[in-house]
């Protein structure tokens, strides 16, 4: 099981922007985007008929399938992109889709690279039907944090909800475990640091993701 704390707070879009919340995600705080309408942008939202990934090799592959364990229900290949085109092909043709619009993304794990030290990547292959306008509020990082908590975190705090208080962010500090070796003084310092000390109501985003 993967985790990932983020401190999120509201951004302006640029080039740079692509991260973001869905409007319907703050339906429990209509406040929260009434405050941020300034910042709220759209982005086109495909439907994919079908995806399928491309690991380079199969280590990368099990690494990937253990942070994002829902992919292990799409399709996928293993080699160089180059080399597949055959095989997308014919996968293409067995879901009657060859001539929907293509596309291919590379996409590079930061978080695994960081762990690793070493390039962690691999392509979703996507036909798409017609794009749909989406509300969105785009955001930027002020904290972060890779694992680091107990058991009991994962049942007391909800996956990906979105939390606006303080006080949770409080609580969260009491499920604080660091892995073999760290030290918890460390881990309290830099999760103070992350998380608390630079927490402001009414515009900090506090998620869990696993």
């Amino acid at each position: 099981m993967g985790l990932d704390l983020h401190h999120y707070i509201p951004a302006i879009k640029d080039d740079e922007s692509f991260d973001y919340f869905a409007l319907d995600e703050f339906i429990n705080n209509p406040d929260f985007i009434q405050r941020y309408q300034h910042l709220i942008g759209e982005v086109e939202q495909f439907e994919h008929y079908h995806e399928i990934l491309v690991f380079p090799d199969l280590p990368t592959k099990e690494m990937i399938l253990q942070t994002h364990p829902h992919y292990s229900d799409k399709p996928f290949l293993i080699g160089q992109l180059e080399d597949l085109k055959e095989q997308i092909n014919q996968m293409a043709s067995a879901n009657s889709i060859t001539e929907n619009e293509l596309t291919i993304l590379k996409i590079e794990d930061n978080l695994l690279e960081k762990d690793t030290l070493k390039e962690i990547f691999y392509y979703s292959i996507s036909y798409e039907t017609n794009p749909k306008v989406l509300k969105v509020l785009f955001h930027t990082d002020k904290g972060y944090q890779r694992k680091g908590m107990n058991n009991k975190f994962y049942e007391d705090f909800i996956n990906d909800k979105l939390y606006f208080d303080k006080a949770s962010v409080l609580k969260a500090y009491d499920y604080l475990e660091p892995r073999a070796g760290d030290s918890k003084e460390e881990l309290q310092k830099s999760f103070k640091a992350q998380f608390i000390d630079n927490f402001i109501e009414g515009e900090s985003i506090f998620l869990a993701s696993w």
